[in-house]
């Protein structure tokens, strides 16, 4: 709560404080038990992708490009997300996206860090469908996440908000997820009955693959793959897609 409270920035959503509210147990006149609530402003519009649905907007870039200025800010704070995902981009009354739930973000010269344990069967936590394949193949026993896997992720929400569809969208549970990840197919990539749906890398980067996703630039595609890099020292900076991707909402706006 202390790094969200002190987090100023117009794509991050404001943190007010925190509340205690009764869960309706009582000892005699008195409540005994009772709720912390952290308080922040209420975001009517939604997540991003239900903000894009209700109200058919077309220039999904600049929105993105909200979301990388708000990620660059974090990481220039040495600050990680660690669970980045549509579901926690919200949209103020303004139409700008803000990012949400920092309940994985540590510090990353904090030594104290702690991970949490994801399922049984690893030692993180997070979203399978947006972790980086270094979280579940790394040598140590409680791989945390960083920018770079940050950067993964945010490569999957622009696969979810341009591409209309999911991360390793033919996989029904999180094992299958997993699996893939650990296979080391990329998040457009995926199985079908068990077998490698044996999809490669576009030669057109106007798509995104077999299904012929269509993105509204090569240059976004192009981002998605370098951010997709099996190598996490070869993806870019949240600050250097930021700048791509201002430059082209800039395109979009002055033709």
């Amino acid at each position: 709560m202390r790094i969200w409270y002190q987090l100023q920035h117009p794509n991050i959503l404001p943190f007010f404080g925190f509340s205690f509210f009764p869960t309706g147990s009582t000892h005699g006149n008195h409540a005994t038990e009772s709720v912390l609530s952290l308080v922040s402003p209420w975001m009517k519009n939604g997540t991003i992708l239900e903000y894009i649905k209700a109200h058919h907007i077309e220039d999904r870039i600049t929105l993105l490009s909200e979301v990388t200025q708000g990620l660059a800010y974090l990481h220039e704070q040495d600050v990680v997300h660690g669970d980045l995902k549509s579901s926690n981009i919200l949209v103020n009354d303004d139409g700008h996206a803000v990012l949400v739930d920092f309940g994985l973000t540590r510090l990353l010269l904090d030594p104290t860090a702690v991970s949490v344990s994801f399922d049984s069967a690893t030692n993180i936590r997070g979203t399978a469908r947006y972790m980086a394949p270094e979280l579940f193949l790394s040598d140590c026993d409680n791989p945390k996440p960083d920018k770079a896997s940050d950067i993964w992720a945010f490569a999957c929400v622009v696969l979810e908000v341009i591409g209309e569809t999911i991360p390793y969208a033919n996989c029904k549970s999180d094992p299958q997820v997993i699996y893939c990840i650990i296979s080391q197919r990329l998040p457009y990539q995926s199985m079908v009955n068990g077998t490698r749906n044996h999809r490669t890398i576009p030669t057109d980067p106007d798509y995104s693959g077999h299904n012929k996703v269509r993105f509204e630039s090569p240059g976004l595609w192009e981002i998605c793959l370098q951010s997709w890099s099996l190598d996490p020292t070869a993806r870019p900076s949240a600050f250097k897609i930021s700048r791509i991707l201002q430059s082209l909402a800039n395109a979009k706006d002055n033709p």
